[in-house]
């Protein structure tokens, strides 16, 4: 039995019946079948492409895990929603015997238009109040696999509060130890307190990689980074970061995602990294 219930706002929101029966799923354009030969193991590296999920595996074992994986509820268990508070909703989630699939739920979700219902009759329908549903869900739960598919964090991080743990932003002071290395220089009143979320994130993942280079890599990689960014100061001896743009490039350096193709020739930037040997 497939059914619908939504989760209210809040820590101590509960989940509340809004569908007690679906004929069919309301994200009915994704092949459930496709997703375990479409998915990366989730790492702060990585980054799906159009036809991929990342995934999260032994999901219901993880301290982020949410109630309903736990359960075996039917739609008998839950208490129905009333519409009064439909914009409490917080996310919702289609259950049935293999699958949950959620739905993050935001003030553009709700939506009021006029409109002619088309079918055997014809029907007007005036300020007619609807919740609009994703062609994809935020995430997807296999509950035979244990596997939680999705495709970025961010999105599914408002469903599942404390999974920003898996990636660790690197904090104020892990950021200014970083930054004070004898090879970087702050230029144009650049700080440490300039460095946003995305180039935090990327400290956190380069700062073990780069405690361990030697002098000779650390050397190669002025070199490096000055064949595709030939926009960033420096000296042989350190970068002049001047702005949150110098820093990225520096920490793309790092992860060594800058390349050059084979045929064309073309330098490019790798969005993603996925080590294979």
């Amino acid at each position: 039995m497939m059914f619908v219930v939504g989760k209210l706002k809040g820590k101590s929101g509960t989940y509340q019946k809004m569908l007690s029966s679906l004929p069919e799923s309301m994200f009915s354009d994704i092949k459930l079948e496709d997703l375990k030969n479409n998915c990366i193991d989730y790492s702060p590296t990585v980054a799906a492409d159009d036809f991929e999920w990342l995934v999260i595996r032994n999901f219901a074992k993880q301290p982020y895990a949410l109630e309903i994986m736990k359960s075996d509820k039917t739609s008998v268990d839950y208490n129905s929603l009333d519409a009064k508070d439909v914009a409490k909703v917080d996310f919702i989630a289609e259950i049935d015997d293999d699958y949950i699939k959620f739905q993050k739920i935001r003030k553009s979700s709700f939506l009021k238009k006029k409109f002619i219902r088309l079918g055997d009759n014809f029907e007007y329908k005036r300020e007619e109040r609807l919740l609009q549903l994703n062609k994809f869900p935020d995430a997807i739960y296999d509950k035979q696999l244990d596997n939680l598919y999705f495709k970025n964090l961010f999105n599914i991080s408002h469903i599942f509060p404390n999974i920003t743990d898996v990636y660790r932003i690197a904090t104020e002071n892990e950021v200014k130890a970083f930054l004070e290395n004898e090879i970087f220089h702050l230029g144009n009143n650049f700080s440490v307190q300039d460095v946003k979320i995305p180039n935090r994130k990327k400290i956190a993942v380069v700062t073990d990689k780069f405690q361990l280079m030697s002098e000779s890599d650390k050397k190669n990689l002025f070199a490096y980074i000055g064949e595709y960014c030939p926009g960033i100061k420096m000296d042989g001896k350190s970068f002049n970061i001047r702005n949150e743009n110098d820093l990225r490039n520096i920490l793309y350096g790092l992860e060594e995602k800058f390349y050059t193709t084979n045929i064309s020739k073309e330098k490019r930037v790798a969005n993603s990294t996925v080590k294979i040997g």
